[in-house]
């Protein structure tokens, strides 16, 4: 079992102050993002789901029911592709949280529980020498 102590860092927040944050966001409110990213117009060369293998490392997938950045149909997706595959997953959906509601969670909140979760599944997979 994790503690607190051992996993919650400083509560920083996402600031657009930050050049790369702020590239981010404005693609993401603009709808540009991809454009900007992808010149070529070939998306699935960035689509993550097009890397999914058999081989895949387990994923434990937390996310916004409301989050505006990347919507909720994107893990879902990744989930069920995984799943085709027999890859060990996990999917959290989180009602009323939006993109990145983890950074300002403390462990008195609710879902810091999903948090906690995500971090063990994370731990049980990544122990030495037995990745996968």
């Amino acid at each position: 079992m994790l503690r607190h102590s051992e996993i919650a860092g400083p509560r920083t927040g996402t600031s657009a102050s930050q050049p790369r944050n702020a590239y981010l966001f404005s693609g993401c409110a603009n709808g540009t993002l991809m454009r900007l990213n992808t010149k070529d117009g070939k998306y699935q060369r960035i689509d993550p789901c097009t890397f999914f293998t058999k081989g895949f490392p387990p994923v434990f997938f937390i996310h916004g029911v409301e989050d505006r950045v990347v919507p909720v149909r994107f893990s879902e997706r990744a989930y069920a592709d995984l799943k085709g595959l027999g890859v060990v997953r996990e999917l959290r959906l989180v009602d009323g949280k939006d993109h990145a509601f983890d950074e300002e969670l403390g462990i008195e909140d609710a879902e810091f529980g999903m948090v906690r979760e995500g971090l063990e599944f994370l731990a049980k997979y990544a122990q030495a020498g037995s990745m996968f």
